[in-house]
């Protein structure tokens, strides 16, 4: 289901709410829309691989709910490897698991810096809406 592409749970979160560690459990063939994070964060391959998809905002985001983006950077994340989330509009990108294996995922999330946290986005009618 891509509106529920894994299984997520929380591993431990600072008492500060500073940062947060979580384990995703990735199904056969599923993927994450395109969206951004409210904060940094770090993610690696534990077990099989991660597509992972940056896009760049072409627009200044001046209106509301709407989106220009470009596909940038694509690569594979396999079991050891590491890639960083930057904030917002430096942020954008997608996830997938285009194995038919089951995947595993850890990621670092520093503290949310909006309400919201995460902004989603359709690059194929320009929208962009909160994820949650």
């Amino acid at each position: 289901c891509p509106e529920r592409p894994c299984r997520r749970g929380t591993i431990c979160r600072s008492p500060s709410g500073s940062f947060s560690l979580k384990l995703y459990v990735w199904l056969p063939g599923a993927h994450h829309p395109i969206h951004d994070h409210g904060s940094w964060g770090v993610f690696g391959a534990y077990e099989n691989e991660l597509t992972v998809v940056r896009f760049h905002r072409m627009d200044d985001g001046q209106v509301e709910d709407r989106a220009t983006l470009r596909e940038g950077e694509r690569f594979t994340l396999k079991p050891g490897q590491t890639t960083r989330i930057l904030p917002f509009n430096e942020g954008i990108h997608w996830t997938g698991n285009d194995t038919d294996s089951l995947g595993l995922t850890i990621h670092v999330y520093g503290k949310a810096m909006r309400r919201g946290y995460i902004l989603g986005f359709d690059d194929k009618r320009n929208v962009a809406s909160c994820l949650r």
